[in-house]
């Protein structure tokens, strides 16, 4: 390509004749473009067996919680069977969920025999014990086993109990989590905490 040389009067002049230089040199006039068809690039879901490490590990948790922390009992519980745990706490309706929601309450009721319906409850989502108590009857009608609901149980009724609560405390373990693991009321841990002053006499300045 041959190109004369000229005089510009202007700056702009010459910018604009070096643009159109350009526009001829990029692209020739008698060019043809080629658009090649876009490529697609299928992607497989990618769902492997789990490892038999891991399965053995997720029996493990769900058998070493048991009776112990209600929280991580239900979360190893529903990893075991493929339950997502959002639809255990959730509100969906949908019938496999609920039937799933039923399951869970059923395996907590008998995981932990000293946890009252209101604190199994709770940990499923908040519900009350009307709920914990219709998903028990409706489970076990489901399995042809019913299920006698057991009276509520003083946890000072439970043997060695309040001596596992008042040895968590006195190591340091706040309310919150002495609830959160084992089903008591942080407000009952504390009740109990001051009125037997487990903290003087954990120190040995207990009354003489």
């Amino acid at each position: 390509m041959t190109i004369a040389a000229r005089q510009y009067s202007s700056g702009a002049e010459n910018i604009a004749s070096a643009h159109a230089i350009r526009q001829k040199l990029m692209r020739p006039a008698n060019a043809v473009i080629e658009v090649a068809p876009a490529r697609i690039i299928k992607i497989e879901r990618f769902s492997p067996e789990p490892k038999h490490h891991v399965t053995a590990w997720v029996d493990w948790c769900v058998e070493q919680y048991r009776g112990k922390d209600i929280n991580r009992f239900i979360t190893f519980f529903c990893r075991k069977h493929g339950i997502v745990r959002e639809d255990v706490d959730g509100s969906d309706r949908a019938a496999d969920r609920v039937a799933n929601r039923h399951r869970v309450i059923h395996e907590v009721y008998f995981a932990f025999p000293h946890l009252p319906l209101a604190q199994i409850g709770r940990a499923v989502g908040g519900r009350d014990p009307s709920s914990v108590r219709h998903a028990l009857t409706r489970y076990g009608k489901k399995i042809g086993k019913p299920v006698h609901i057991r009276r509520a149980i003083r946890f000072n009724e439970i043997p060695g109990f309040m001596d596992q609560v008042r040895e968590m405390y006195l190591s340091g373990v706040g309310p919150v989590e002495i609830e959160r693991q084992l089903g008591i009321s942080c407000s009952t841990v504390s009740r109990y905490a001051r009125e037997q002053k487990w903290k003087e006499t954990g120190l040995g300045l207990g009354a003489r």
